[in-house]
């Protein structure tokens, strides 16, 4: 039995962006913001907003809890304090143990207030429906059919074959974007339903996709050490340039665990 909730418009996106570019945004923000260039900070986390919708590739969970930090510095300097409170939440809940360095963000700087203001101890979850097409959905960077309502998260959409075919940066108002879904219904016995009879070649898909991203984060990882080691660098761009080269390694391991992971998955269930 299907029902279908229609596609509402995309954001229009002229050109694809992948999780290379997000991390290069990111690390822009980042060192922008470490140089108290407030001008180019904020350029570089209004690029973040821009390249999040045309994502082709998923967003690792740590490269979202980045987004997340930084978006919610931006807020602070916006003085929505709330949304900094969303953000940081958002963060803490993927990287519960991080710490602003006090280099970057000293005692008593508002941002570190902000840090903390929001409690995770009432996360409102919501059940997801799974998509119709047998796909799966990502928040911050993690497979879930949940979907937490207390603060900002960054969803991405992956049809059957483990294609990205969305990715929105939603409030805790913003309503889940409108895909057609699948409502349960009686089976036939002796038939196999459709979307469980799909399900290893989305974990194919799947598999092939985290590896790839894993391949594309490890790349991403050199041509930042690339970057460190030229003489060329400025010596302020010098600790940023090493965090994001180590996240990105970082990252790439924890993408080829997840492959390994869901081919063991796959060669079980085949």
């Amino acid at each position: 039995m299907w029902w279908c909730w229609w596609l509402t418009l995309a954001w229009p996106c002229e050109t694809e962006s992948n999780s290379t570019e997000l991390s290069a945004a990111v690390a822009e923000a980042e060192g922008t913001f470490a140089s108290l260039d407030m001008a180019a900070f904020k350029a570089a986390t209004d690029r973040i907003q821009t390249v999040l919708p045309c994502m082709v590739d998923p967003v690792p969970s740590n490269v979202a809890a980045e987004v997340h930090r930084y978006l919610g510095i931006r807020a602070v300097g916006d003085r929505d304090l709330e949304v900094a409170a969303q953000r940081f939440a958002a963060a803490r809940v993927l990287e519960p143990d991080y710490d602003f360095p006090l280099s970057l963000i000293p005692e008593g700087n508002p941002v570190r207030t902000a840090y903390t203001r929001l409690s995770l101890d009432d996360p409102q979850y919501e059940d997801v429906p799974p998509p119709a097409d047998g796909g799966y959905l990502q928040f911050d960077g993690r497979i879930s059919d949940q979907r937490a309502r207390a603060w900002h998260t960054l969803v991405q959409r992956f049809d059957g074959t483990g294609r990205v075919v969305e990715t929105r940066d939603l409030s805790p108002s913003d309503p889940l974007p409108v895909y057609p879904v699948r409502v349960a219904g009686p089976v036939e016995p002796g038939t196999v339903d459709e979307p469980e009879a799909d399900r290893p070649k989305a974990l194919l898909a799947a598999t092939v996709a985290m590896g790839l991203t894993s391949a594309v984060l490890y790349g991403a990882a050199g041509l930042t050490e690339a970057r460190f080691k030229d003489p060329a660098t400025p010596d302020d761009r010098l600790d940023p340039l090493a965090k994001q080269a180590n996240g990105l390694v970082i990252a790439s391991g924890v993408g080829s665990a997840a492959a390994l992971g869901l081919g063991v998955g796959l060669a079980i269930r085949w």
